[in-house]
């Protein structure tokens, strides 16, 4: 069940991560191409300006919502949920497994970190080209931390492979043993005999 909502979780985000990179490439191409014509002839401060008024003009849509606040609290809410999936993979580990590693959970604390860096400069974006810019590569960079097509993120979507990079507890069967040793006595017992298979024991 924890492994489920960390899935569910992960595809979220990666979801809307996906869909802020659009969002952002798209206008920041739109700016581009309008001062493209301007750029040689004013400075970094009024093209600074014209981003601002850009984003405030875009802001206002027939809906009244704020498209770009938007972008931020879908952020948020993503990663509150990856939150919570990793408080409940967190949970299935009891005082007495404090031995035990999950990766899982360093990935995840990983993804966190990109999130609320993602988010900050989200809200910097508003007003800032260069914030835009970074903010970009930051998206990128978390896409690649829950995209269930990146094999940096495959331990999120495929945690039946994980399971089996957790070791177990010192003095713990991992049920695999007794079949270790029943193979070795057949390996044993079959190089005991000749070419044609009889055994070389003799009676």
């Amino acid at each position: 069940m924890a492994e489920t909502k960390v899935s569910l979780a992960a595809n979220q985000l990666s979801e809307q991560v996906k869909e802020s990179i659009k969002f952002w490439r798209e206008f920041r191409d739109e700016y581009l191409e309008e001062v493209n014509n301007i750029k040689p002839y004013v400075g970094v401060g009024l093209l600074q300006q014209v981003w601002q008024k850009k984003v405030e003009f875009n802001n206002k849509d027939v809906r009244g919502d704020k498209e770009f606040t938007v972008q931020s609290m879908k952020l948020e809410s993503c990663l509150s949920q990856v939150d919570e999936a990793t408080q409940l993979l967190t949970g299935i580990w009891s005082s007495d497994h404090n031995n035990d590693y999950d990766s899982r959970q360093h990935h995840l604390a990983k993804t966190r970190a990109a999130g609320n860096l993602v988010v900050g400069l989200s809200k910097r974006a508003v007003t800032n080209e260069a914030a835009c810019i970074d903010l970009l590569q930051e998206l990128a960079e978390l896409e690649k931390l829950v995209d269930p097509r990146s094999p940096t993120a495959s331990m999120l979507h495929h945690f039946d492979k994980c399971q089996s990079q957790v070791p177990t507890r010192s003095g713990e069967d991992d049920g695999q043993g007794s079949n270790r040793l029943e193979n070795e006595a057949i390996d044993e017992g079959a190089g005991n005999n000749d070419e044609y298979g009889n055994s070389n024991y003799e009676n």
